[in-house]
């Protein structure tokens, strides 16, 4: 029986998940509409270059993301950067909560990019398991 969804399929996918996530926190950061960011808790009546720059700064993570992703492209390498970038990213926002601002929508997003590095780093190893 051959599998139809095979590993490294799994991971492609994910890794395109990802990248499509973090276009729209990138959209988000950059536009910040009010009500998303009441809704997070968050107030607009900061000077927007850093929440900008931030989004931008997502965009082209995605792009890395994508790189990742795409079969003729694949580097081992940049699913691996994506699976440090999603831990550092995981350990910052738990810190960050723990630290200085124990709102909601922090621990998620830490909760949500530790789970993501996993999954990629599973995807990852399944992938190596399946190609021998």
């Amino acid at each position: 029986m051959t599998n139809t969804f095979p590993a490294q399929r799994r991971l492609s996918v994910l890794l395109w998940l990802i990248a499509l996530h973090s276009c729209g926190v990138g959209i988000l950061l950059i536009f910040r509409p009010a009500f998303l960011m009441a809704w997070a808790g968050f107030s607009l009546d900061v000077e927007p270059f850093f929440p900008v720059q931030n989004g931008v700064f997502h965009l082209v993570l995605a792009v890395g993301y994508a790189l990742a992703a795409a079969p003729s492209l694949r580097n081992r390498s940049l699913v691996v950067f994506t699976v440090i970038v999603k831990s550092m990213a995981a350990i910052f926002l738990f810190s960050y909560y723990a630290i200085f601002d124990p709102r909601w929508v922090i621990l998620w997003s830490g909760i949500g990019d530790g789970a993501m590095a996993a999954a990629v780093w599973i995807s990852l190893r399944a992938a190596e398991r399946e190609r021998g």
